[in-house]
């Protein structure tokens, strides 16, 4: 957290800038003409959390790959990945608004 905030304006600060807290994970979507990239987090050994939008492209859930932190960096290859069993996904109303709703797991 960034000194001398004041409350209710805390920033997070993240001194994390090599992609290597073991939490953190890319999540790369492959969609029929694209592929797209986004961060993660572990909730557990086997489930991560990113928002709907990233994922909600995908033609099936092994088009999802979840890339360990070590991997954030650099070139990635498809091969290191390891593909989601399952995705459960809420994408509605206005994400920007207090009704919007952008989580997947």
């Amino acid at each position: 957290v960034y000194p001398g905030t004041s409350p209710g304006r805390t920033k997070i600060c993240n001194p994390d800038l090599s992609g290597t807290l073991p939490q953190q994970v890319l999540i790369r979507t492959f969609s029929r003409f694209a592929s797209s990239d986004c961060t993660g987090t572990m909730l557990t050994d086997s489930i991560a959390i990113t928002a709907a939008h990233c994922v909600n492209d995908r033609g099936s859930n092994n088009d999802v790959l979840v890339f360990p932190p070590e991997r954030n960096c650099g070139r990635l290859s498809s091969n290191y990945g390891i593909e989601a069993c399952k995705v459960v996904e809420k994408l509605e109303g206005d994400i920007c608004q207090d009704d919007g709703h952008d989580i997947a797991l």
